[in-house]
């Protein structure tokens, strides 16, 4: 096994049937053979049954080898082990990749001799693995054997075995060399909301991210097998990082043209941005709004702390808390709106980049 895209099997199934014709227990004239316990011959002078394997991709053809001598026991039981290398189609289910786990089946049927003249049966309930050689990419987790219902071609019936190996792709690798470094990419997208304007690297460290994931995303896909049956959750979560860089760029121009205007910010703007946004991102002129809340919830713990507020508010004019000054208003400008709307995107990005991480890492971790 290579990969999904081609299902290398190395098969060397042992099949063994009974002819009466080849038996010499019971001397039938005067020569005694029955020191003789087996002999050898081939397909070219013995009968075999005809089987192929019906989901065969190349060389769908009758499983023959005239090189591998058949064993012919005195009870008149043929034994034969052909070898070959062979290519099966597998219908691989990769929504879970690079943590996905497969079914390949291995469908065997006779051809040309129907069900009432050659009937298969299996000698075990799991597959012999005794010269199965471990796989670098691949667990084999299980394997089965099974009747399977007869094939029918034409309205004739013919006999049919499946052959089931169940596989989970190894962990540590695509971990560390797909997962980890998607994963960590993704957490530099929201870190260009952290650059100063002034520092005139936003845009280029925006774009950089962008084409790095981009890049990434191309190597990435060429290793994804190919199919619609399924849609894979690593496409689905590099499409949305992807998306998320894109926009970190045009929400980057955005905070960058607000920083260079020199206009007055209008009352609109103003209530907007540092009425609505700067309170989501705790922001005020004089620093986080929640902190000093937090500091006076602390200060009630005091045994005179009624007093002194009492003595506090004489001494100084009311004023609404939260609620900014007609001179911060008249301060406000847009560098001040810019840096709101940093925090705030850097805020929003970060949420959605560690949510959608943690949902796509959760779904493939839970199944494996």
């Amino acid at each position: 096994m290579v990969s999904l895209r081609g299902f290398y099997l190395g098969y060397g199934g042992v099949r063994h049937w009974d002819d009466s014709r080849l038996s010499w227990t019971a001397p039938t004239s005067g020569n005694d053979y029955s020191s003789v316990k087996f002999l050898f011959s081939s397909e070219t002078y013995v009968w075999r049954p005809s089987l192929i394997f019906t989901n065969a991709v190349e060389n769908m053809a009758i499983i023959s080898d005239t090189k591998v001598p058949m064993r012919i026991t005195s009870t008149g039981r043929i034994i034969w082990s052909p070898f070959g290398i062979y290519v099966l189609s597998c219908e691989s289910d990769i929504t879970y990749y690079p943590l996905d786990k497969q079914e390949c089946a291995i469908k065997l049927s006779t051809w040309a001799y129907t069900t009432s003249e050659i009937t298969l049966k299996i000698s075990s309930d799991e597959m012999d693995m005794n010269f199965y050689s471990e796989n670098g990419e691949w667990d084999v987790v299980g394997t089965k054997a099974e009747q399977s219902a007869d094939v029918a071609r034409k309205g004739i019936s013919f006999s049919s075995l499946t052959y089931t190996v169940s596989l989970k792709r190894k962990l540590l690798f695509h971990v560390l060399n797909t997962l980890f470094p998607v994963g960590l990419m993704a957490f530099l997208i929201p870190m260009v909301f952290k650059l100063h304007v002034d520092s005139g690297e936003k845009v280029g460290y925006a774009l950089t991210v962008l084409l790095a994931y981009a890049v990434y995303l191309t190597m990435i896909s060429d290793s994804i097998p190919s199919t619609s049956v399924s849609v894979c959750f690593l496409s689905i979560y590099l499409g949305f990082v992807l998306a998320m860089g894109t926009f970190a760029v045009l929400c980057t121009l955005l905070v960058i043209d607000m920083h260079h205007r020199t206009s007055e910010v209008q009352w609109k703007s103003k209530f907007v941005v540092r009425g609505v946004i700067g309170r989501i991102v705790c922001y005020d002129a004089e620093g986080c709004v929640c902190s000093r809340k937090t500091k006076i919830h602390a200060e009630k713990t005091n045994p005179n702390y009624h007093d002194r507020i009492l003595d506090a508010s004489e001494r100084i004019p009311e004023v609404e808390m939260g609620t900014p000054s007609q001179e911060d208003d008249d301060d406000f400008t847009w560098q001040d709106a810019s840096y709101i709307m940093d925090r705030f995107f850097y805020y929003i990005f970060m949420f959605l980049i560690v949510l959608s991480t943690l949902v796509y890492m959760g779904l493939i971790f839970v199944q494996y």
